[in-house]
C-alpha cells in the first residue's frame, strides 16, 4: 500500500562531528553500520578555503565499517535519516548507495542544492533546515506503508525477527516483501536486521554490559557467534571495541 511521504518524520537524529585536536594534517574517522542512510555536512576551517570546499553528501546504509579520511580541520554533522527515506529521496536504485556516498549536488536540481547548501552554511539550526528541505522535497512523493510497518516491527524486536514472519505481518509473500523492502531501503531485510542487532550490541557494549549478556540480549546463538559477527562488521572484537575504541566511531 502506497501512502504520502508528507507528514512523516524524516530524521532519526543528528550527530555532530569535529576534527580532534591533533598536529596531524589528516585524520580518518570510522563509521559503523546502523539502520540509517545519512546526509553528511562537512565545513572546513576558513584558513583552508577555497582549497577545501564544504561537503554535502548522501551516504547509503553500510554493511561493514567504512573509513572516511579528512585532510584538514573541520566541523559538521551527520543527519541520520529514517530507513525508508532513501527510496523516496532518490531517483536511482537504492542498492547503488549501499556502502557508497555521492554529492547531493548530483541528485538534486541545481537551484534546490544551492538553496540547501546556503541555508545549512549560515543556520545555527541545521537540523531544522534539513527537515524543512526534506518535507518540501518529498511532499509529492509516496512511500510503501508496508515497508514502514516492517521497519517498525524490526526495531521493536531489536532485530530478533525472521524475514518470513515479517512478510506475514505485512500480508505478502516472502519474495515480494524482500523485493519491495530492498527497493525502498537499499538493504535486504536480512541485512537490515543484522544492522539492527549490531546497533543494539554497540549500545549495550557502551553501557559496559558483559559480552555474555550482550550475546543473550541481542539474540545471538552464543558468545562465539556474537564475537564473530561483530568482528565481521566492525573489524574489531567486541572486547577491543568496548575497552579501546568506543570514541573512534560514529
Amino acid at each position: 500500500m502506497l501512502c504520502p511521504a508528507e507528514g512523516r518524520p524524516f530524521i532519526d537524529r543528528i550527530v555532530p562531528i569535529t576534527h580532534p585536536v591533533s598536529p596531524l594534517a589528516s585524520y580518518t574517522r570510522e563509521v559503523l553500520p546502523d539502520p540509517s542512510a545519512n546526509i553528511i555536512f562537512i565545513r572546513y576551517s576558513a584558513q583552508f578555503t577555497p582549497a577545501h570546499s564544504d561537503l554535502l553528501k548522501l551516504s547509503g546504509q553500510l554493511t561493514h565499517k567504512k573509513l572516511i579520511p579528512f585532510s584538514t580541520n573541520y566541523q559538521g554533522f551527520i543527519v541520520k535519516l529514517k530507513p525508508w527515506v532513501l527510496g523516496s529521496l532518490v531517483n536511482r536504485q537504492t542498492v547503488e548507495f549501499v556502502n557508497h556516498s555521492v554529492d547531493l549536488q548530483e541528485l538534486l536540481v541545481a537551484s534546490d542544492f544551492a538553496r540547501l547548501q546556503q541555508q545549512v552554511q549560515v543556520s545555527n539550526k541545521p537540523l531544522e533546515v534539513i527537515n524543512t528541505f526534506l518535507a518540501n522535497y518529498l511532499k509529492n512523493t509516496v512511500v510503501d506503508l508496508s515497508i514502514i510497518r516492517a521497519i517498525d516491527f524490526i526495531e521493536s524486536a531489536h532485530g530478533q525477527i525472521k524475514v518470513n514472519r515479517l512478510a506475514r505481518e505485512v500480508n505478502t509473500c516472502t519474495r515480494n516483501f524482500e523485493r519491495r523492502f530492498k527497493a525502498q531501503v537499499g538493504l535486504t531485510p536480512k541485512q537490515f536486521i543484522r544492522n539492527q542487532r549490531f546497533t543494539l550490541a554497540r549500545y549495550l557494549l557502551a553501557q559496559q554490559e558483559s559480552l555474555l549478556e550482550v550475546s543473550y540480549r541481542c539474540g545471538y546463538f552464543d558468545q562465539t557467534h556474537f564475537s564473530k559477527e561483530f568482528k565481521a562488521i566492525s573489524g574489531l572484537s567486541p572486547y577491543r571495541f568496548q575497552h579501546d575504541h568506543l570514541s573512534l566511531f560514529y
